[in-house]
């Protein structure tokens, strides 16, 4: 059936990301790589980017795309690395957003009327763009350029229609308080580091202990009536 044009078709899309822990960003320096980033407390986002940002990847190798603007990475991925033993922290991995929870798929809806609505699933493959109903039997296609997307799909009659929207149409998001607080509270460091230590520094003299029996524990076996001396808690001399 041919595509039919000239028709009004109302679509939202959303994706849904928990909360946002933490900004990083790394400037170009000099003789450094681009990771890690540093955490700040605010940063001015556009198109290019964060401000005070610079991936060198992104603005050499793909001219400065905009759909590569920043990373979003989970900190839960983060914890699970931690586990099999790697040592990294939020920023290291070279995010701009270190986020909770796992960022869920793109969900798009049609407008069919003030209170009907149908909801489809979202590939993105580069610039071009497949959705589909739960059930397959609405889908269509899309490309995405200067800041519109053309295409088309096929609604439930099975005609087959032409659009266009333009992006900026597409996104709301509420602008939320970001808060980050720092707990900045260091606990006393107690000497021995365990159970009945102090904390305190101690201090200690040379002391020499007379006629003394040493278990080596080494080839030199059992040394009976020898001297042992100690300086800061250890054994400096025997004999």
């Amino acid at each position: 059936m041919d595509a039919k044009r000239n028709r009004s078709v109302n679509f939202t899309i959303e994706r849904n990301m928990k909360k946002l822990l933490q900004i990083n960003v790394k400037p170009n320096t000099a003789n450094e790589h681009g990771i890690p980033k540093t955490s700040v407390i605010s940063a001015i986002l556009s198109k290019s980017g964060l401000e005070g940002d610079y991936n060198n990847y992104r603005t050499i190798k793909k001219s400065r795309n905009p759909d590569m603007a920043v990373l979003l990475y989970p900190v839960e991925n983060i914890k699970e690395l931690n586990k099999e033993g790697w040592p990294v922290k939020p920023g290291d991995l070279g995010e701009n957003f270190t986020i909770t929870g796992k960022i869920s798929k793109l969900k798009m809806k049609e407008i069919t009327s003030d209170s009907t609505s149908i909801k489809y699933e979202i590939e993105v493959n580069g610039n071009n763009i497949i959705f589909n109903s739960i059930d397959i039997s609405l889908r269509g296609t899309a490309y995405f350029s200067d800041g519109i997307f053309t295409g088309k799909y096929q609604n439930l009659k099975g005609e087959n229609i032409l659009f266009s929207m333009n992006r900026d149409s597409l996104f709301q998001s509420a602008e939320k308080e970001f808060v980050l607080k720092y707990d900045t509270i260091i606990p006393p460091i107690w000497s021995p580091n365990k159970a009945y230590g102090n904390n305190y520094s101690i201090s200690s003299l040379p002391t020499i202990f007379r006629n003394t029996t040493v278990w080596t524990n080494e080839n030199e076996g059992v040394i009976e009536n020898t001297d042992v001396a100690i300086n800061d808690g250890k054994i400096i001399a025997i004999g």
